[in-house]
Order: structure tokens, then C-alpha cells, then sequence
């Protein structure tokens, strides 16, 4: 299931196509599309951020906090409080 992602560089417009998926709860094909965007744009912790909320809603909680941990150290400080959060309430 091949996601095309443009070669075009406008990273609002194909990130919200991502969090289109993610509405929809299109948890499988928002994951395959972020990762061509992280592939296009591999410094950019948003992408991460939302990958981090669709395995929170596939409920793979491990691969969540890893996606908010790439964030996190991408200066996504968002992704650092919900990293936070995240951690105080799974000890």
C-alpha cells in the first residue's frame, strides 16, 4: 500500500494530509505515510510527533514513546511533555 508523497518541497501541506489520515482513524496508512515524510524530512520532529499519536491510537504504546522520544530530540517540546506524561504515568 504505497502512499505517494510529492517531490515538492511543502511540508505544512503533506503533513496535514498525514493528520487527515489520522482524524479518520486511518491509523495503518497515516504510519506508511509518515514514513516516506520522515524518509523527505528526517530532522523535522512534527513528523515524529505524528507518528507518535497514530500508534498511540493503534495502541502500540512502545513504538509511541519511541516516536515521542525522536521528537523529543528533535526539539519538538510538545513531544517532550507528552514524553513526560507518558513516563510518570506508566511507572
Amino acid at each position: 500500500m504505497e502512499q505517494p508523497v510529492s517531490k515538492i518541497i511543502d511540508p505544512g501541506a503533506e503533513l496535514s494530509r498525514a493528520y487527515r489520515c489520522i482524524r479518520k482513524e486511518q491509523w495503518r496508512i497515516s504510519i506508511i505515510y509518515l514514513d516516506h515524510l520522515e524518509n523527505k524530512y528526517p530532522h523535522w520532529g512534527d513528523v515524529f510527533f505524528a507518528k507518535a499519536i497514530a500508534f498511540y491510537g493503534m495502541d502500540q504504546l512502545d513504538k509511541m514513546a519511541d516516536a515521542l522520544k525522536a521528537a523529543c530530540s528533535l526539539n519538538n517540546q510538545e513531544a517532550c511533555n507528552e514524553l513526560l506524561s507518558f513516563s510518570s504515568n506508566s511507572k
